[in-house]
């Protein structure tokens, strides 16, 4: 087995399943009730977004994310507690993450996404990010065709195997960007090289790398990690680049 088979192999190893009957479908179809009795008619609709929509989810740690999208004059960060509270209500153990709320359903982590939809013609949704106790503008349905037409899911997965084997804290959206930048203008054939490539920007470049949502150029997808948690990602990558064995990098 080649380089680039043994890589394709690991990442495929650790594909998961959105199709109807899956674990995540399951999850999705059980929580959509009881979201749709918390929204009543603010609900426009309920999608998988993240991963599972992007096709970048891995096995190992991805959870099923949905995005919620409500008319509503409500601000959104009360929309955001509201849905928290209700799902504590409803025995969901309930995670306030950042911009997501977690909860199980079907034995699975599902993050719940609510978001406020702008007005007008537009896919463009306010969603409350509670680290920060502020809002952001964006458009997850534009992440989703952005990130899945990239040509790089293959790639973006071997990263996160990559991630989830070091224990970093690299949020996905963070991590899928960095990836389209490392590797913008490559046209390399091997899918083994661009891994590497992608490895040997976050050793080299990705600390002081700016990364801008697609979608709003006021958001700034790089401030969500600090500079010792960007340094943790290089120093990993740098010590994998040392190893120079596939089956020490990814497994």
């Amino acid at each position: 087995m080649n380089a680039d088979q043994y890589v394709a192999w690991v990442v495929g190893k650790y594909a998961v399943n959105a199709a109807s009957g899956s674990p995540a479908s399951l999850a999705a179809s059980q929580l959509l009730p009881a979201l749709e009795s918390w929204a009543g008619r603010s609900l426009l609709g309920v999608q998988f977004s993240g991963s599972y929509a992007k096709q970048t989810a891995i096995s190992l740690g991805t959870d099923v994310d949905l995005f919620l999208s409500l008319d509503s004059n409500e601000p959104v960060k009360n929309l955001y507690w509201s849905l928290f509270q209700f799902c504590v209500e409803q025995r969901l153990q309930a995670q306030a993450q950042n911009v997501s709320i977690r909860v199980q359903s079907n034995g699975v982590n599902v993050d719940l996404v609510p978001g406020r939809k702008q007005q007008g013609n537009t896919e463009d949704h306010t969603l409350y990010r509670r680290k920060k106790n502020s809002w952001v503008q964006t458009n997850v349905a534009q992440h989703i065709r952005l990130i899945g037409n990239s040509g790089r899911t293959e790639e973006i997965r071997a990263l996160k195997i990559w991630r989830e084997r070091n224990r970093l804290d690299f949020p996905s959206f963070y991590l899928e960007l960095t990836t389209l930048d490392a590797l913008r203008y490559s046209r390399d054939q091997s899918l083994a090289n661009r891994v590497w490539s992608v490895l040997q920007y976050l050793a080299s470049e990705f600390k002081q790398a700016r990364v801008i949502d697609p979608a709003n150029s006021n958001n700034v997808i790089s401030d969500d990690l600090g500079p010792e948690e960007k340094r943790e990602i290089a120093v990993a990558a740098e010590k994998c680049l040392m190893l120079r064995q596939w089956e020490q990098i990814l497994w």
